[in-house]
């Protein structure tokens, strides 16, 4: 029912980040039931034997709440308590229900899941508890690994750098996190290097800022930092500078595509978007807006969709068959007016759009294509 609403919900046990995420957990099924969004909340209080542990300072308890309720924060109060966590929650539920068209044929409510790919997925905590678990098994594989790199003076400018097993200079392939720029770690997309590292490519990913306190602007500005800073340093790095390449997914196929269009980066070889959001300005007129900085004239200037590519760069655009119209139409269209290699994968939606990065199969291979070298290319195409 619309109108003021209290929810609480207890952990049963764990370390403070496996009780917090279960507490959240609880909170999210209650206020969702309820009708309600992360942006109606107005207050909560964790209570806790041991509230130091669950402050939202820290980045794990920070990256816990995200993944939960992405950058939509209201205050939080920290309280003592006896045994596990309490979170007690309030929220005033507003309607949304204006008929007004305000993108395309959209009114407010019907943008809103449009552009809100967490609202077709059953369980974002069973997504989640999956990208746990491949990286794990995926970094135990790969021992030798460069963690924590620092491309920046920030807490969060590092990146993660993987390489192939037969020792060389390599090419590079740089992937990109998703989560609408408001949540996940480069952790949750590591196992996503299997295929480039099979096929000789160093793999880096990148870590930003987040929104908010970061604006989406700050977070462009830190990729560009990174690329240039990775480039600038490959001959230390064991990395070939004449062979750069990007790609991610989500908010990181946003940044993938931005990057391919910078005067500044003429060195990116290719980038590949993977349900990326690539126009903007839907995204401005939402509640999100805000928490990414963003009104018109800056989603208007941060959209790939209106840019052109750096020439010579090789352009994949890649979406999710389950994904939402406005998803597949950003991608597809974005792909006819760049000339790019076009992907459309049946049966898969956002959050398992990219398993073949993993396991092998058409986006695996689309990657591969984009990124082999001129004279590869020039020869496969002479053969055909």
């Amino acid at each position: 029912m619309p109108g003021p609403i209290e929810f609480s919900a207890s952990a049963t046990g764990g370390s403070p980040v496996e009780q917090l995420r279960e507490a959240l957990n609880g909170i999210f099924d209650q206020l969702r039931a309820a009708g309600g969004r992360a942006a109606d909340f107005t207050a909560m209080t964790w209570h806790a034997a041991t509230p130091a542990a669950y402050h939202p300072s820290r980045r794990d308890i920070d990256l816990c709440y995200r993944e939960v309720f992405g950058g939509f924060r209201p205050p939080i109060s920290l309280g003592s308590g006896s045994g596990p966590l309490t979170v007690h929650a309030r929220a005033n539920i507003v309607p949304r229900n204006d008929p007004r068209v305000l993108w395309r044929s959209y009114d407010f409510a019907e943008l809103e899941r449009q552009m809100s790919p967490r609202s077709a997925v059953v369980s974002m905590q069973a997504v989640f508890e999956q990208k746990r678990r491949l990286g794990a098994a995926f970094r135990a594989r790969h021992p030798g690994a460069a963690y924590d790199v620092a491309y920046g003076a920030g807490p969060n400018e590092t990146f993660d750098l993987f390489y192939p097993a037969k020792p060389g200079i390599h090419p590079l392939w740089i992937f990109i996190h998703g989560g609408y720029w408001q949540a996940s770690d480069k952790s949750d997309v590591h196992d996503l290097a299997e295929q480039m590292l099979e096929a000789g490519y160093a793999v880096a990913t990148p870590n930003y800022d987040l929104c908010a306190p970061a604006t989406l602007s700050i977070i462009v500005e830190q990729m560009r930092r990174c690329v240039t800073h990775l480039h600038e340093n490959a001959p230390s790095l064991g990395l070939d500078p004449q062979q750069f390449h990007v790609a991610g997914t989500s908010a990181g196929g946003h940044l993938a595509a931005f990057l391919a269009c910078e005067p500044a980066l003429p060195f990116i070889g290719s980038a590949l978007a993977i349900s990326g959001l690539l126009e903007l300005e839907p995204v401005a007129l939402l509640l999100v807006g805000r928490i990414l900085g963003l009104d018109v004239a800056t989603a208007r200037e941060l959209s790939p969709a209106l840019k052109t590519p750096n020439p010579g760069a090789r352009i994949g655009i890649a979406v999710g068959g389950l994904e939402s119209d406005e998803f597949r139409r950003q991608s597809s269209e974005l792909a006819q007016k760049w000339g790019a290699a076009f992907l459309e994968i049946k049966g898969r939606h956002h959050f398992n759009v990219t398993d073949d990065l993993a396991n092998g199969g058409a986006l695996a291979d689309l990657a591969l294509t984009l990124t082999e070298p001129d004279e590869v290319a020039r020869k496969r195409g002479a053969a055909r």
